[in-house]
């Protein structure tokens, strides 16, 4: 897969969470960085990216308003959300935050490999059910397959 077709909107005040994701991730997708929630919906909006990223302890912002603004809107209703932070209650995080998946810090690039692929895996599968309205967007399931064999060669 040429590198780049994925994009992934963080949104995150703490720019060292930023410099993290951005090693690990920045070479392989298009990134886009929000330092405040305002800013994380308006480029949410904007660029309409494949996956969002969310850190539950935002200073300004409520992030499970943010959530709720992303989740509601028509361009941005379909984007997966991470919730990423400390001491995350599985059952609160999907009920609180409306977030389809989460990771708790510290987190390995394998953990963090594993979540953008079950999120590629379930935009793949919204696209086989709704394939009516839709075409098949190949290159997130190529994407998913490497990412499968990258995850399986990780220690």
């Amino acid at each position: 897969m040429p590198a780049r077709e994925i994009s992934l909107l963080l949104i995150d005040s703490n720019e060292q969470h930023q410099d993290v994701v951005q090693d690990l991730l920045g070479d392989r997708y298009e990134l886009y960085l929000a330092g405040n929630g305002r800013d994380g919906i308006k480029q949410a909006h904007k660029h309409i990216p494949d996956i969002i990223f969310i850190n539950k302890e935002l200073p300004e912002g409520n992030c499970a308003e943010i959530c709720q603004q992303l989740k509601s809107h028509q361009l941005s209703s379909h984007i997966p959300i991470l919730l990423i932070g400390k001491q995350i209650n599985p059952f609160r995080a999907k009920i609180k935050y409306k977030v389809d998946v989460f990771l708790e810090y510290p987190y390995s690039m394998r953990q963090l490999l594993v979540q953008v692929r079950k999120m590629i895996q379930f935009k793949i599968r919204l696209q086989e059910r709704y394939a009516l309205f839709a075409k098949k967007d190949t290159r997130l399931v190529s994407e998913e397959s490497v990412l499968s064999d990258l995850i399986l060669r990780l220690p």
